[in-house]
């Protein structure tokens, strides 16, 4: 699925200033390029972030991960293309390929992102 498509830099730095903002989170640190940390009201949070193109079918790959909370970007997803899924409700199908109407019901957030090249000069 992610073979006919040119792999995208992670965007964890982005999302975990979003959720800082957007969520009211605070001590936002960057455990990796593809995953932060967080808290809230006291209690610390992780999350990991992973990037899938839908396929044909819109199935989605989702990734082993051991962090609180996986952040899913479907970049040629129209309409809100970024999800928040709970680890235990991911944990019977990681690593493997799920469906739109299998990650439906599991969203705990949704919204709609975007990625523009910028020049670095």
């Amino acid at each position: 699925m992610l073979d006919r498509k040119k792999k995208l830099s992670c965007p964890s730095k982005a999302l975990a200033l979003y959720a800082r903002l957007e969520w009211g989170l605070g001590s936002t640190k960057l455990l990796s390029p593809f995953s932060f940390s967080a808290s809230k009201g006291g209690q610390a949070f992780t999350f990991r972030v992973h990037v899938s193109y839908h396929d044909d079918k819109f199935n989605v790959d989702l990734p082993s991960f051991d962090e609180d909370y996986i952040i899913l970007f479907i970049p040629n997803k129209l309409a809100d293309n970024c999800i928040l899924l709970l680890s235990e409700d991911c944990k019977d199908h990681a690593g493997g390929n799920v469906t739109m109407q299998w990650l439906a019901p599991k969203i705990q957030r949704k919204w709609r992102m975007e990625l523009k090249k910028i020049s670095s000069i």
